[in-house]
């Protein structure tokens, strides 16, 4: 408990303001982003947490499940029955309780959309198929998507995101898989790095979490690209300026939500201004 207290206050001297609602709130806690719900075992390096104030920290814990569970339903071992099948498939069950528990109702964000027929363990077995409704999108991943969008701003800019600061999300399931590829390799800038992902020492976890960024603090733009679990990903563009418009990059975003930050709110959505 004293080690706990001591990095939490050591994060405050370092960074005393929240860096997901503006910059105007304290930091209170520290929020691991992405949260440990995302790897199997709830197993993750020590790696990557941010200076939260306290809504901005426990306000998402619904998000956090429901983005575990669709990304690990949709990860590559799962359907393909990977090495590391039976481990995936005995956390997806409990990931799947754990949302059943919550304060939630996860069911009412599917919609049937009738059989599909899959080998398993050497058997052909027929599975339900779900769609997900808009609402699934708009109160759950995305937000959760610009959450981490935020958090890797802060990390890779040192700035905190701003109320002026907006951000236009893409997310790909596995089966569009190589339209996320064919999307990345033809961006019209180039990532400033490799695929990152969550390392402490030796343990790293590119098969769970991992990333491509290219942030230019001083023009105050960028763009990233985050996949999970070698399944569900997403494209975010972002801007630090006030009034941008994603003129350039716009045909990158199917929608047209706009997510922006603030003290008042927290993350939350309005329409694009295109």
């Amino acid at each position: 408990m004293g080690e706990k207290k001591n990095r939490l206050a050591k994060l405050k001297q370092e960074h005393p303001k929240c860096c997901f609602c503006g910059g105007s709130k304290d930091t209170q806690t520290i929020e691991h982003t992405p949260p440990k719900v995302l790897f199997l075992k709830k197993s993750r390096p020590d790696a990557l947490f941010f200076p939260a104030c306290k809504r901005c920290n426990n306000g998402s814990s619904s998000q956090d499940s429901f983005v575990s569970l669709i990304s690990l339903s949709q990860a590559q071992e799962m359907l393909n029955e990977g090495a590391k099948f039976n481990e995936y498939d005995d956390y997806f069950k409990k990931v799947m309780r754990s949302v059943q528990n919550k304060n939630f109702q996860a069911n009412k964000l599917f919609v049937d959309a009738g059989k599909t027929e899959r080998r398993l363990k050497g058997l052909i077995r027929e599975f339900n198929v779900i769609k997900l409704k808009p609402e699934a999108y708009t109160d759950y991943l995305e937000p959760w998507f610009a959450k981490q969008t935020i958090a890797l701003w802060y990390k890779h800019t040192g700035r905190i995101f701003t109320e002026n600061g907006a951000i236009r999300i893409n997310h790909y399931m596995t089966h569009e898989k190589q339209i996320y590829a064919n999307l990345i390799s033809n961006l019209p800038i180039d990532f400033s790095s490799p695929a990152q992902n969550l390392s402490q020492g030796s343990w790293r976890t590119p098969d769970q979490f991992q990333y491509q960024y290219n942030f230019s603090s001083s023009q105050g733009i960028g763009l990233c690209a985050v996949e999970l679990h070698k399944g569900l990903a997403y494209v975010a563009l972002v801007s630090d300026r006030a009034n941008y418009k994603f003129t350039d990059n716009a045909s990158l975003i199917s929608n047209d939500r706009i997510w922006r930050t603030s003290a008042e709110k927290g993350i939350h959505h309005t329409k694009a201004i295109i």
